[in-house]
């Protein structure tokens, strides 16, 4: 893949916890399958990003911390967290089992919203804020590999143009200027 021009994986990870990807969200996968994963892409120089969700229905504070450690261990270049949103028709929707107002569904989130806070059948209190706080956590990081990897900086010049790069940059940084991550998180969250 590297040879062909990949550049990087988007690995659908979404939990740390075996209980979780087995039980709640049915994914046949484990954790050693993601941890080699993000080895075997690394042994290539791909770039990874790693997408998690957080909130899903009876997931624990203890499970959300092994979602955290896993995060750490697997040291993708980019990762996103998410909320768990329970879409109707979704088995998510069938485990939150409450009724959802056509009208509401704009204000699902997979940031968080008040009605993701309403919606939280998960341990884990103030879901929005533990995202943000693992969003913020992994930024700094994921903007500095990105940007500042010079490996795969030339790389990525080979195949396209100096202008493409630095507009994905602006583009990614004022996304996170959007969705406040510079800011400094208020006292009650």
């Amino acid at each position: 893949m590297r040879k062909s021009g990949c550049v990087q994986i988007d690995f659908g990870v979404e939990s740390g916890n075996q209980r979780i990807l087995d039980e709640i969200i049915g994914k046949k996968t484990n954790i050693t399958q993601i941890t080699e994963a993000f080895a075997l892409a690394k042994k290539h120089k791909i770039r990874t990003l790693a997408n998690f969700m957080l909130g899903f229905p009876t997931e624990t504070y203890q499970e959300l911390k092994d979602t955290e450690r896993i995060a750490d261990f697997i040291d993708a270049d980019v990762y996103i967290f998410s909320i768990a949103t329970p879409l109707p028709g979704t088995r998510l929707y069938e485990m939150v089992n409450e009724d959802i107002n056509p009208s509401e569904y704009s204000s699902l989130d997979w940031n968080g919203s008040e009605l993701t806070e309403r919606l939280n059948k998960s341990g884990i209190k103030n879901l929005c804020g533990e995202r943000l706080r693992l969003q913020r956590k992994y930024l700094f990081n994921s903007l500095v590999k990105s940007i500042f990897s010079l490996e795969n900086y030339f790389f990525f010049l080979k195949r396209t143009y100096k202008f493409k790069r630095l507009s994905f940059i602006f583009r990614l940084f004022y996304k996170c200027l959007k969705q406040g991550f510079f800011v400094k998180p208020d006292k009650k969250s």
